[in-house]
C-alpha cells in the first residue's frame, strides 16, 4: 500500500478544524482519499504524517520489478546454490518445458495466485503427470523466495497453489527364493560385483560402479561409500555424492570379500574395481542389459534393476532392522524416505499378523 502526501494543509469551514489529505494505494491499484484532522494547521499536518507512518511500517512495500518471469527463473537457476550439476540440469528442462511456455512472458510482478494455480493444472491437462506438478512448483517456490526477498514479487503465492494427489507407484520385489536363485545366476558374468553390491548392500547403481581399490579396507571388513556415476549434460562422470547421509560406510559381506579376493591381485588404491576390458567404467546402460538377460532367466518380468534396492530393504524390516539403520545402510536423507518409498509389506506379513490377531482372541 504506498501514500502520497500533500503539502497544503485545509481549513474546514464547517467545524473550524484543519485538515490534511493524502492518497492510499490500495493491493488492486486503485486509490483512496483520506483525511487527517487538527485543531491547528500544525496539529493536522503532525497528524497526516503519523498516520503515513504507521501506514508505511504495517502495508507491504510496493513492487519494484518489471522482471519477466522467464527471464528472472533462466537467471536464477543458474545462480542458484547448494544443489548438484544433475539437479541444476533437471530444473532447467521443468523450466523450459513446462513454466516458461507458461509464465514466462508475465512479469513477476504481475504473477499472482490464479496464474499460477492455471499453469500447474494446464500441465496435467496437456498430458504431464501430478509429479511433474509438483516438481514445477518446488521450483517455482525456491525461486520466488528470491523474489520476495527483493519485493519483486507478491508474497507467500506458492502457498496458496493446490495440486493433485501423488501416487507412489510400487516397485515389484524379490522373494528370497528370488534372491538365491539371483545369487547363482549372477556368477561368472562380468558386473558379478555389481549385483552382488546391488543385491546385499543395497547400494544404487551409481554408486555400484565408481567403487575403487581404495574403498575397500580388509582389515576392518568394511566398504567406503563416496562417489557416484551419473550424466553431467550429455557426458558421463564420476563426482562426489549428492548429500551427507549418501556418504556412508558398510561392513564388507563375506560374499563379498571372498568376490573381491579372487580378483584382487597388486591393483593401485585409485583403481576402479568394475571395469571393462579396456579398462574403462561401464555405462549404466551396459549393466542394464545385463540385467535384462538375467531377469528373463529368472521368469521375472515385472522387475527392475530398482527393484533389488527396494528388495534389500523390505527384506531388513522383516528381519526387525531398526529403521534408522536401514535408513544409513540405504543412505537416505531421512527415515520416512526408507518407510514410505522403500519398504513393503507383502501378503504372507498380512497374513501371519491377523493370524496372531486372530490367535489372541481365541485365548479370551
Amino acid at each position: 500500500m504506498t501514500v502520497k502526501k500533500f503539502k497544503s494543509v485545509y481549513l474546514q469551514k464547517v467545524s473550524g478544524r484543519y485538515m490534511a489529505s493524502y492518497y492510499v494505494q490500495l493491493p488492486n491499484g486503485k486509490k483512496v482519499r483520506k483525511m487527517a484532522y487538527g485543531r491547528t494547521e500544525e496539529e493536522a499536518d503532525a497528524n497526516r504524517a503519523k498516520m503515513l507512518k504507521t501506514i508505511q511500517a504495517t502495508s507491504t512495500p510496493k513492487l519494484t520489478s518489471n522482471m519477466y518471469v522467464g527471464a528472472f527463473l533462466t537467471k536464477w537457476v543458474q545462480e542458484v546454490k547448494g544443489i548438484k550439476e544433475s539437479t541444476r540440469r533437471g530444473y532447467e528442462i521443468t523450466i523450459r518445458l513446462h513454466i516458461n511456455p507458461r509464465l514466462g512472458k508475465m512479469r513477476l510482478s504481475e504473477l499472482d495466485v490464479s496464474s499460477v494455480q492455471w499453469a500447474m493444472d494446464d500441465i496435467v491437462e496437456k498430458g504431464g503427470s501430478n509429479n511433474t506438478t509438483r516438481i514445477a512448483k518446488v521450483i517455482l517456490s525456491k525461486a520466488l523466495k528470491r523474489a520476495e526477498i527483493n519485493y519483486w514479487v507478491t508474497p507467500n503465492i506458492m502457498s496458496h497453489i493446490e495440486l493433485g494427489t501423488c501416487h507412489h507407484k510400487k516397485k515389484a520385489l524379490m522373494s528370497l527364493d528370488n534372491i538365491n536363485t539371483f545369487l547363482n545366476l549372477i556368477k561368472g558374468n562380468p558386473y558379478e560385483l555389481f549385483f552382488l553390491l546391488y543385491v546385499l548392500c543395497g547400494l544404487r547403481r551409481g554408486e555400484a560402479i565408481p567403487l575403487k581399490w581404495g574403498d575397500i579396507d580388509f582389515e576392518n571388513k568394511t566398504i567406503r561409500i563416496e562417489r557416484q556415476y551419473s550424466k553431467n549434460g550429455k557426458k558421463l562422470e564420476v563426482y562426489d555424492l549428492k548429500s551427507e547421509t549418501s556418504h556412508r560406510t558398510l561392513p564388507l559381506i563375506s560374499l563379498i570379500e571372498e568376490y573381491l579376493g579372487r580378483i584382487r591381485g597388486n591393483h593401485d588404491a585409485n583403481e576402479y574395481i568394475i571395469t571393462n576390458k579396456d579398462g574403462k567404467l561401464p555405462t549404466p546402460y551396459q549393466v542394464d542389459w545385463q540385467f535384462q538377460k538375467i531377469k528373463k532367466q529368472l521368469g521375472r518380468a515385472d522387475i527392475c534393476l530398482h527393484s533389488l534396492r527396494g528388495s534389500v530393504a523390505t527384506m531388513l524390516k522383516d528381519l526387525h532392522v531398526p529403521v534408522k539403520d536401514a535408513q544409513e545402510i540405504l543412505g537416505h536423507s531421512t527415515p520416512i524416505i526408507t518407510m514410505q518409498y522403500y519398504q513393503q509389506t507383502t501378503i504372507s506379513n498380512k497374513r501371519s499378523a491377523l493370524n496372531v490377531l486372530a490367535n489372541s482372541f481365541n485365548t479370551i
